[in-house]
């Protein structure tokens, strides 16, 4: 998938996706706001009207365009997997620090 870092690649319709906090967020694009060009307007999956989306998230977090492909989808499962698994890491070191921190503590009992 390409990797959207400014809202000029993007035109009307268009879907972009992002994973966050183990899932996949889409939006799809509707205009740059007409009274401030610093965010722009989307709809998320419902076709509700999103809020405020300022335009440099797309420099600062990882947005792309989805072509709504076999391989955008495949992907996007990748990704949120990749996520998942970092999660859990991240979960099991901190059981294990503190099961080593509780032996330290029953050992100088």
């Amino acid at each position: 998938m390409k990797r959207i870092t400014d809202i000029s690649q993007l035109k009307k319709g268009d879907v972009i996706v992002s994973i966050y906090d183990d899932r996949e967020i889409r939006r799809e694009f509707l205009c740059i706001h007409p009274h401030n060009d610093k965010y722009s307007l989307f709809l998320n999956e419902l076709q509700d009207g999103c809020e405020k989306f300022y335009n440099s998230y797309l420099k600062t977090s990882e947005w792309y365009l989805f072509t709504k492909s076999k391989e955008d989808y495949n992907e996007i499962d990748t990704m949120v997997i990749e996520s998942l698994k970092k999660s859990i890491s991240l979960r099991e070191q901190s059981i294990y620090k503190r099961q080593r921190s509780s032996s330290r503590q029953e050992t100088e009992i």
